[in-house]
């Protein structure tokens, strides 16, 4: 399969399907063991991640936002990842999207994220996927 290919199979996924690729990938690339906290009051971040002892406090300072939505991404990835820092302490945030958005819009996101977020003592990462 080409890439155009992949994407429109991931473009077209429902939610459920979608966070259970996003699961699989988390478990079997990143080594996480990744539970589904979605829903009202999860702090910006749909997926708590666990890890073994050496990674584990990594692994509980990422937060991570999944979506399929077209509409209001923009907007969505920001005060999530806003709620992710200020409920959750979270100094990583990945934001994963089934969309593929172009990459200016991607870059003006992650800007203004990083902009948000530069007075944090060490780093805020986010992270972007377009797929």
């Amino acid at each position: 399969m080409d890439q155009e290919t992949i994407t429109n199979h991931i473009k077209h996924l429902s939610k459920a399907k979608f966070d259970a690729l996003a699961g699989l990938v988390l478990r079997n690339c990143f080594n996480f063991t990744p539970i589904n906290v979605d829903g009202s009051g999860d702090g910006g971040s749909d997926i708590r991640l666990f890890a073994d002892q050496a990674n584990n406090q990594i692994a509980r300072s990422i937060a991570l936002q999944m979506t399929v939505q077209e509409k209001d991404w923009k907007e969505k990835a920001f005060d999530d990842a806003r709620k992710s820092k200020d409920k959750l302490g979270a100094t990583r945030y990945f934001f994963l999207s089934s969309r593929a958005h172009q990459q200016t819009s991607l870059r003006e996101v992650e800007k203004g994220a990083f902009a948000f977020y530069v007075q944090i003592k060490g780093s805020f990462h986010f992270g972007l996927r377009a797929v």
